[in-house]
């Protein structure tokens, strides 16, 4: 029986994937050697700077650890705080899940200081009893199953209870290697990246659908 409710926030919560990809993509094209498109999909869904380690442990990137950073929080700036809006559906699913009496959390690869711009900006606080970061946990980042199985036990529900929703594959690998029920969430951005949801429990590119599939 699911009790808890956890979504991943870029590309399930709100259009983020669609600024990002205009914005960094130029970026990587610069500062990896060897950037083709067809890497987008391996990166997304990972904290930002565990993708800059891989870099370097590859010998690809040209640019130090801090100015990578300081690259990408521009960006943040600029998508989180003017351009993302709420995806179709998001916050009628949040107020219905509350309204049921489910737990619910919210589980991102991303910093705080850029979580806190969505949840302040689109007054997303009152709907979560967590929020959790890659920055929280002293394990590895998705697809690690480390961040899914942390905010279990911040909600004090066990794994199996705990259902997920996930755009990327490798938030799907990480939900499910935490021995949880992962939606997959072919958002419009995901959909021209043909990402892979083969792992998924369910697949839908409708967010309301989300409360029918709790309710089974």
């Amino acid at each position: 029986m699911i009790k808890a409710v956890i979504f991943d926030m870029d590309g399930v919560l709100i259009d983020s994937g669609k600024w990002w990809h205009e914005r960094q993509t130029g970026y990587l094209h610069a500062v990896v050697k060897n950037w083709s498109e067809d890497r987008l999909s391996q990166i997304i869904g990972k904290d930002i700077m565990d993708s800059y380690d891989e870099f370097k442990a590859k010998g690809e990137i040209k640019v130090s650890k801090e100015e990578f950073k300081k690259r990408h929080d521009i960006i943040a700036d600029e998508v989180y705080d003017n351009l993302v809006q709420m995806m179709p559906g998001a916050i009628e699913v949040l107020e219905q899940l509350k309204k049921d009496g489910f737990k619910i959390a919210l589980a991102s690869s991303s910093p705080h200081a850029w979580i806190s711009k969505v949840i302040k900006r689109f007054n997303l606080k009152p709907y979560f009893q967590e929020i959790i970061s890659a920055e929280d946990i002293k394990g590895l980042s998705k697809p690690e199953p480390d961040i899914y199985l942390y905010t279990a036990r911040q909600l004090g529900i066990d794994p199996e209870e705990c259902l997920v929703i996930e755009d990327s594959y490798n938030g799907i690998l990480s939900a499910k290697a935490a021995g949880m029920k992962v939606i997959g969430y072919d958002n419009e951005r995901n959909m021209r990246l043909n990402q892979n949801y083969s792992d998924a429990d369910v697949v839908t590119s409708e967010m309301l659908e989300v409360l029918n599939i709790v309710r089974e």
